[in-house]
């Protein structure tokens, strides 16, 4: 599966900080990145967030009121599998199981208000925790080791206060040194028996545990399930629904938040993707700098979001169930590990042909092989292509090279230049950016689906030029190819 350094890197991340989790236990859940390999867990939790987002959208008030209790959750676990484990709580503990028993009756009582029938969705009911820890039934989120609990410890009270009376009027220096040693007895005892008391407690909690477990993570569920919701409800993405009979990846203006948001600070709009897949292997090809490595990521990241039973960001989608989802890129990493560039790109190829044996998966390869000579690489590109097409997974490879498409596979292309002149694009001598924002703002990033035979475009020499590369080089480059000494 992707690494934390890849879900960073194709935005993941930045995804993730939308969904504003409340609780502890959200949070934590949120934090698992769990990949639903299962069609029915993947269309549990997509509907749950749904039914969320409805609830949201008309009946606000109510759902405002049940979030408030969010903020008292505080995370128990620790103290919760220590009385299960028949340690004694202390008093700080103890009151936290307390405030906690009674955020579980006050969700109780509001869950029940919004009246949400078509979801399977209880809170276990943990009244007698909160009545034995509110013994004088005060009503009041508060705990100390009351004198209701003992009848000991009532007397031993009372005898303290008798004590610190005649402290407090007596004079004789003597006589207060005899009282405060009474005293110090009389706490002794004392303390004696609220540790009883607090063992007794904790034994009491302690058969209560499975349930306020149970009920810690019945709240992870609902807040993030409303944190997925609140996403969509401020359309910043779309809960699209799993279907059984999906097949391939179908995906309807898609886009990457992060990159998005990059590209507007730059004073550039996101153009969006469109795709519809109809075979298992797909070659992307197209010119330098345009955007078959962003396309690859745009696909990966709602695709994982979606696995994640996340909302995506597209316009409409319908997505096969994937066991495992694996994207290969050039990784600088692999160089700090001691690895060539080429050695890090056939390690991870390597992990991706063996995680798709017996599985069905999405490999996605951005142009595999490209630390060695093109010779072996273009061999190694269509070795791959060629390998996958009686294979369960679904490839997607990007790459410059040409002769690696077959019929059986399906060939996508970037638009590019198509249609642009070139020549008055590179007119007038301008500042590198300049001439980088140019050439961003000419290119066609739309995609599309092509003959298995089209040529790759070439355009890398005339961005050579348009990037002020000198002339010498650039007109020897064309004589080159002119004289089809590439061919």
């Amino acid at each position: 599966m992707l690494t934390k350094e890849v879900h960073k890197k194709i935005g993941i991340d930045f995804c993730l900080e939308m969904v504003n989790t409340v609780t502890p236990f959200g949070t934590i859940r949120k934090q698992e990145r769990k990949f639903y390999d299962s069609a029915d867990e993947l269309i549990a939790e997509q509907r749950a967030v749904k039914i969320f987002l409805e609830q949201l959208k008309n009946n606000y008030d109510l759902v405002y009121d049940l979030e408030y209790e969010f903020c008292r959750v505080r995370n128990i676990t620790g103290s919760i599998n220590r009385a299960k484990n028949k340690s004694v709580l202390d008093e700080v503990e103890l009151f936290e199981v307390k405030l906690f028993s009674h955020v579980i009756m006050k969700l109780i009582e509001k869950y029940e208000k919004l009246k949400v029938d078509n979801l399977d969705f209880k809170f276990k009911d943990v009244k007698d925790v909160w009545d034995r820890l509110d013994p004088a039934e005060t009503g009041l989120v508060t705990f100390h080791v009351y004198s209701e609990y003992s009848k000991k410890l009532l007397l031993i009270r009372k005898e303290k206060r008798k004590i610190e009376e005649k402290i407090s009027i007596e004079k004789d220096r003597k006589k207060r040194e005899e009282l405060f040693l009474e005293r110090q007895q009389i706490v002794i005892q004392e303390e004696n028996e609220t540790r009883k008391i607090r063992a007794e407690l904790s034994e009491f909690i302690g058969r209560y545990a499975d349930d306020l477990l149970y009920n810690s993570k019945q709240i992870a569920k609902i807040d993030h399930w409303l944190a997925k919701a609140r996403v969509c409800l401020e359309e910043k993405g779309r809960m699209i629904e799993h279907s059984k009979d999906n097949n391939g990846i179908r995906l309807v203006e898609a886009y990457n938040p992060m990159v998005q948001e990059i590209l507007r600070s730059q004073g550039s709009e996101y153009q969006k993707l469109n795709i519809d897949t109809v075979k298992e292997v797909n070659v992307l090809t197209g010119a330098n700098m345009g955007g078959k490595s962003l396309s690859l990521m745009c696909i990966v990241l709602n695709v994982m979001m979606y696995s994640m039973g996340y909302p995506i960001f597209c316009e409409d989608a319908s997505i096969d169930l994937f066991e495992f989802v694996h994207y290969q890129f050039e990784d600088e990493e692999n160089i700090k590990k001691g690895l060539s560039s080429f050695g890090g790109e056939m390690v991870a190829l390597r992990e991706g042909v063996n995680l798709s044996k017996g599985k069905r998966g999405l490999i996605v390869l951005d142009e595999p092989a490209r630390g060695t000579n093109p010779s072996e690489a273009k061999a190694i590109v269509q070795s791959v292509c060629n390998y996958f097409l009686d294979k369960d997974s679904m490839l997607f490879i990007s790459t410059h090279f040409e002769g690696v498409v077959s019929d059986k596979m399906a060939h996508y292309q970037i638009v590019g230049f198509e249609g642009v002149d070139l020549d008055e694009l590179g007119r007038g001598k301008v500042e590198d950016n300049m001439a980088l924002k140019r050439i961003k703002q000419s290119m066609n990033y739309t995609l599309r689906l092509v003959k298995s035979e089209k040529e790759v475009p070439r355009y890398a020499v005339k961005i050579c030029e348009l990037l002020g590369l000198d002339s010498d080089i650039t007109d020897y480059s064309k004589a080159l190819l002119g004289g089809g000494e590439f061919e």
